[in-house]
């Protein structure tokens, strides 16, 4: 072996060994022939395994090319090993006997695939699932979920499905109620605008239905709840902004509470309150607000015109003897100024004004009570066919009376008839008539008690040139020129009772 460190050679048994020097300077053998079989033996393990691992994955595309994978379902049905055979059978007959039930908020559908031939191709699901390629890739398809419900969906008539879904619909709201809308009104008892809130119909929103059904038709669900959001909802809410600020602009209108009184006793006329209000405020379909001056200047225009008692026809009763007249024309009375009440009225409502407003008034009578009704409290009943005068209390107690000679009844010089009131008096008073053509006055006469009624001049006065009272002088030249003519000292006493602003009622 000479120098060297190590050398191929026999040991005692004959094998053929490496010798290689020690330490000591000795040599140790090392089998060879040993060490080449382990290493065989190492190769046809793993010969043996790969033959096996071959086999098996062979084995698995040859399976799977046949067969579904774990895991796997369709339409929530397990459906892992399954043939393709049998899922081609499975898919056919669940697109022949598939129905959808759809029910809720009192309405009712049903849909069956057979009833409007949505049927599934058993064979074209099973050719889909079941390929090759997924067959070559079987190991990393084992773990995974597998659902086969679009595949079945592809081959599913959904259009066909939705369309009579959607006839079923629209028949039914054919006869279903329509929602409505919230609105504004008045409130008459509560007096102030509200909103009415919206009514729910019974009428569907198709396309949501449709949509929910289709989401359902991906799992092959057999029933779907309509939920009440479906209902189709009123276009207009009770919430809408438009509305809530309508009624609060209305409502601003609405403030106002005017009391309306007569004269400075504050005779009750009318309120003017929301429930008139109201009728002026105006709400059009874009809930846009407004005030309708027109209106309300027309209302107090009729107002005034039912308190104004100026020139009217008035039935009363003369108290000394029941008897009853009835009087038109004259001065006396309530005449309103409607200009004026207007202006007030406006200023009142737009301010929300809580106020008493005293009618602005041109004359003024003694009392109120309706059209046609005595409006006057101390009066002369100057009777033109008695020739006889009287003059009564508001306690309607006779505290003066006299014959007396009217206006010659020649058309020019009739004393008037109308209730009149006293304008003012005068003693003593000089009576002028006309201006004549020479530049003189028709007469100037001087009276002691003055008492005038009419604007043009008649009034009640004494007379000591007439003879006699009463009777039928006025009509036989002792008439005068419109005015009363009274004995000296029944007009004397008169004057001490009558004071301007009384009424005087002059009748036939």
């Amino acid at each position: 072996m000479g120098a060297q460190n190590e050398g191929i050679g026999k040991d005692a048994e004959g094998n053929t060994v490496l010798w290689t020097a020690d330490a000591e300077g000795g040599w140790t053998p090392v089998e060879l022939k040993k060490k080449h079989r382990t290493g065989r033996i190492v190769a046809i393990v793993l010969a043996v395994l790969l033959a096996l691992v071959g086999a098996a994955y062979a084995g698995g595309w040859w399976y799977f090319s046949n067969h579904l994978f774990p895991n796997t379902t369709m339409a929530g049905t397990d459906m892992s090993y399954k043939t393709t055979e049998e899922l081609s059978q499975i898919a056919s007959s669940l697109g022949s006997n598939y129905t959808m039930s759809i029910k809720g908020e009192g309405a009712s559908f049903m849909v069956a695939a057979q009833d409007v031939a949505a049927g599934i191709d058993g064979e074209a699901v099973a050719a889909k699932a079941v390929t090759n390629d997924t067959a070559l890739r079987w190991p990393l398809e084992l773990n995974k979920e597998h659902d086969l419900t679009e595949i079945v969906l592809e081959e599913f008539d959904t259009g066909t499905f939705k369309t009579d879904l959607r006839r079923q619909i629209q028949a039914y709201n054919v006869t279903a109620k329509d929602p409505e809308d919230a609105y504004i009104e008045y409130d008459a008892e509560n007096k102030k605008y509200v909103i009415r809130p919206e009514v729910e119909g019974t009428k569907l929103q198709v396309q949501p239905i449709l949509d929910r059904a289709e989401e359902a038709l991906v799992g092959m669900e057999a029933s779907v709840e309509i939920p009440h959001d479906m209902l189709v909802p009123a276009e207009i809410l009770a919430t809408d902004k438009r509305l809530t600020e309508a009624v609060d602009q209305a409502n601003n209108y609405c403030k106002a509470n005017l009391d309306l009184v007569l004269g400075d006793t504050a005779i009750h006329a009318t309120t003017i309150d929301a429930s008139q209000i109201s009728q002026w405020v105006t709400i059009d379909k874009d809930y846009q607000v407004a005030f309708n001056e027109e209106a309300m200047n027309t209302w107090i225009q009729d107002l005034a015109a039912s308190l104004n008692t100026v020139g009217t026809d008035r039935t009363y009763v003369r108290p000394s003897d029941g008897a009853e007249f009835a009087v038109g024309g004259g001065t006396y009375g309530w005449e309103i100024d409607n200009d004026s009440l207007i202006t007030q009225v406006s200023e009142g409502i737009k301010g929300g004004a809580e106020a008493t407003i005293t009618v602005p008034t041109f004359t003024e009578g003694y009392t109120w009570n309706g059209a046609g009704q005595p409006d006057w409290g101390n009066f002369v009943d100057v009777d033109l066919s008695q020739q006889h005068a009287r003059f009564f209390n508001t306690a309607g107690e006779c505290l003066w009376e006299s014959d007396f000679i009217s206006g010659m009844p020649d058309g020019k010089h009739d004393t008037t008839p109308g209730v009149w009131s006293i304008l003012y008096k005068e003693s003593p008073s000089v009576l002028r008539g006309e201006m004549l053509p020479s530049g003189k006055r028709e007469y100037e006469t001087t009276v002691q008690y003055w008492m005038q009624f009419t604007y043009t001049g008649i009034g009640l006065h004494d007379a000591t040139w007439q003879w006699a009272f009463g009777g039928n002088s006025y009509a036989i030249g002792y008439g005068s020129h419109g005015c009363v003519n009274l004995p000296y000292s029944a007009a004397e006493q008169l004057y001490g009772l009558v004071e301007p602003g009384n009424a005087v009622i002059v009748h036939w």
